[in-house]
């Protein structure tokens, strides 16, 4: 009976500690903090994973060029841009 006991608390101990943490990753997701603590995972076992993942994070970073001074109107990006 004991051993029973042991491996029932063990498994609801297992039981509890993985919904916690799919909890957090579920809110890491949410806030958006997901693929930076995944990213480290991916680029040791899934390398085809992390390369466009990173390419996708650049591309999200990347600014828009601004407007040289001389651009014609027609050119503006977009309604907030300044004329």
């Amino acid at each position: 009976m004991g051993v029973v006991l042991a491996f029932l608390g063990v498994a609801v101990a297992y039981g509890l500690v993985m919904a916690v943490l799919m909890r957090l990753a579920k809110r890491a997701r949410r806030r958006g903090i997901a693929s930076s603590a995944v990213s480290v995972f991916d680029e040791i076992w899934h390398p085809a994973a992390y390369e466009p993942q990173q390419e996708v994070r650049v591309q999200q970073e990347r600014r828009a060029p601004s407007r040289a001074p001389g651009d014609p109107l027609w050119l503006r990006r977009s309604p907030d841009d300044p004329a």
